[in-house]
Formats: C-alpha cells, structure tokens, sequence
C-alpha cells in the first residue's frame, strides 16, 4: 500500500541528522570573536546558510504535514493552532537571522553592536516561545492518550521535556540530544501504513 507520507518521514529523519551535525559544527566553529560568530559564515553567503535554509524549510514541511495526518487519519485537531505556530515561529526565526546577515553582507555593520542585541533578543525570544508550544504540545498529546497511537505518547513526552530544555535557556545544548529524538519518533508515525497504526 502506498504511503503518503513517505516524503515527510524522510524529511523527519534528514532532520534527525542535519541539527544536531549543524549545531555540533557550529559549537566548534564559535570563537572568542562576539557574536558575530553566531551569524553564520558572519555575513557571507555559504554552504551552513544553505544547510540552515534547508533545515527551516523541512521543519515547515514536517509539521505542516503532522499537522495533515492527524487530521486525515486521526480525526485530531487540538494541535492543528500550536503547529501553525511552530510553523509560524520557523520561518520568522529564519527570516530574521538570513535578514541580519544580508544586512551584515552589504553593510559596514559586522561591528555593531545593535544588531547584537537585535539578533540575542530574538533568538532568545523565539526559544522560549518554542519551548512553551512544545510543552502545550506535549501535554495535550498525553491528555488526549486515549485518542492516539502509542507512538505519539512517546512524542508528547520528549516534546515536553525538550520544551523545558528551551524555556530553561541555559539547558538548551540538551536540544541536540531531545530534537533527533523527536524526529525520529515522528519520523516512525510517518512511515508506519496507517491499518497498522494502533489506537488505544
């Protein structure tokens, strides 16, 4: 039987990989410079630009379509508002950062220290917003437990315990081990053909 939902499982699992390799990669890479290093390849056009384009735009394409199979195949749409939102919050956060560094890339702006700020605020901003609609998210998942796979009660909790890790701040490095997990738990929800999906 055909899965629809092949290509969003890969997506899941591609993500599995590229976070945690782009956030490794750029642990690494952080100097003593400023916050400059934060912006990828500070200023220029590079390969971790493309990488983190991509990155955002498998994110709106999962949770688009999480947000599609459990309306198709599960009737569920508690959650259909708060993935709009994670959807909302990816492109915004990657808007904002690809914008400061083309400002960077055409301006004499790589010494400000405006943009930062402009930069921190945001991030920072935009990981505690996350970080409250994962815990929503997960605790509507376990609510509703009755209602869903048993697959997805696993996802209600790592989306729980990684939204504490975003709202915390300080144990966000903790999101390189909880996010590969929550895609591939994902992932798994997408892949399985939908008879074999056991309600409980």
């Amino acid at each position: 039987m055909k899965n629809d939902y092949l290509l969003p499982g890969i997506a899941t699992i591609l993500l599995a990989v590229i976070f945690p390799a782009l956030m490794i990669y750029e642990i690494l890479d952080f100097g003593d410079d400023n916050w400059k290093s934060l912006l990828v390849g500070g200023g220029d056009w590079g390969f971790e630009d493309a990488i983190f384009l991509v990155m955002g735009l498998l994110v709106v394409f999962v949770f688009y379509n999480f947000k599609k199979i459990l309306n198709e195949q599960l009737n569920f749409k508690s959650l259909d508002v708060l993935l709009w939102v994670l959807i909302g919050l990816s492109v915004l956060f990657h808007i904002v950062f690809l914008g400061l560094e083309a400002i960077i890339s055409v301006t004499d702006f790589k010494n400000s220290d405006g943009l930062g700020i402009a930069f921190g605020g945001v991030t920072l901003s935009t990981l505690v917003a996350f970080g409250v609609v994962d815990i929503i998210i997960g605790i509507i998942i376990l609510t509703n437990h009755e209602k869903l796979p048993t697959i997805l009660k696993a996802l209600g909790v790592i989306s729980i315990i990684q939204g504490v890790f975003e709202v915390s701040i300080i144990l966000f490095f903790l999101v390189i081990i909880s996010f590969p997990i929550y895609m591939l738990i994902l992932a798994v929800f997408f892949l399985r053909k939908p008879e074999t999906i056991e309600v409980v």
